[in-house]
């Protein structure tokens, strides 16, 4: 059992990642001196891509050495026009069947979405001295020998990253 009276980690915060959420974590005991791991997945493709790159500026400058992340970053050719109206009209026809079975309408999720050329977010990573690995949607599924599934797929990087020590 720890002596300490730290607060216990990991927490959730709401906060709009657009504002200071940095202060909030450090308001709340986060110690940006020690290493500490984050995730931002399923979130990227719903930041415009400035707040995208924000985002990663403020993780970086909380992250001590040691420090890991684990994203999954938007692929370049989310922003390909003919991608993006195959994408359109598949889940138009996704939210009609919805909508069917449901008997309401459903959101439209395509509405929040930022399909723009943005930075890619494991060379921001390496320039700025953490050690990535990435791999496409594609790549996870056929090594795990499921590539039926990856016909036409998102356009996914994951990207697993630690801020080399010294």
């Amino acid at each position: 059992m720890r002596g300490s009276a730290e607060p216990a980690w990991p927490r959730v915060f709401p906060e709009d990642l657009r504002q200071d959420w940095p202060r909030a974590l450090r308001d709340a005991g986060f110690d940006p001196a020690r290493a500490a791991g984050w995730s931002a997945e399923g979130l990227l493709r719903y930041l415009t891509p400035s707040d995208q790159d924000l985002l990663f500026q403020r993780i970086h400058a909380l992250s001590a050495a040691g420090s890991e992340l684990a994203t999954n970053a938007v692929g370049a050719e989310a922003a390909d026009a003919d991608r993006l109206a195959r994408q359109r009209d598949q889940m138009r026809r996704l939210r009609s069947e919805a909508a069917r079975v449901l008997g309401t309408d459903v959101v439209d999720l395509e509405e929040l979405w930022y399909p723009q050329e943005r930075t890619d977010v494991g060379e921001w990573l390496a320039d700025h001295g953490w050690e990535t690995s990435t791999a496409t949607l594609r790549e996870w599924l056929t090594r795990y020998d499921r590539n039926d599934e990856a016909k036409d797929l998102m356009p996914n990087l994951f990207v697993a990253a630690r801020r080399a020590l010294g």
